[in-house]
């Protein structure tokens, strides 16, 4: 079947001010839409894994269940202070700085050593823990 130009012609609309501003504003600011969008995924996967609600969530964060909806839609420039927020709610890390050291890892490591020092009376040089995370982590000694 031949291409038909005309019929195109006929049943194509031109683009509205409002679309083409929406168009040009998610390409202007793609790199944090697609951050946004990947913080919501992580959450909405975390909640489904905990078997949280969104409201639950809400209730945890001290805000609003529509704002908890908002967030999850993944269309808004989150602050550090939410996303801190968020990763305290859920108990678990959303985001990283490169280079800097995760302090809820550091404390699994502390911990187990202390704990298996306590268990088997002397220090161990690694041990093998697991978090609910599902990761795995090698503890090596700490001085």
């Amino acid at each position: 079947m031949p291409f038909d130009i005309e019929k195109m012609r006929r049943i194509a609309q031109p683009v509205s001010e409002e679309s083409r501003q929406e168009a040009e504003y998610r390409q202007e600011n793609r790199d944090w839409l697609l951050k946004s969008a990947q913080i919501a995924l992580a959450v909405r996967r975390e909640l489904r894994n905990q078997g949280i609600s969104q409201q639950e969530l809400a209730e945890r964060m001290k805000v609003s269940p529509q704002y908890v909806g908002k967030l999850l839609k993944g269309k808004d420039n989150l602050t550090l202070a939410t996303i801190a927020k968020m990763e305290k709610a859920l108990g678990c890390t959303l985001i990283r700085v490169q280079g800097m050291p995760d302090y809820q890892e550091n404390a699994v490591r502390q911990t187990a050593m202390y704990v298996f020092s306590m268990v088997f009376g002397r220090e161990m040089d690694a041990v093998m823990i697991s978090d609910n995370h599902s990761r795995m982590y090698t503890v090596p000694q700490l001085s």
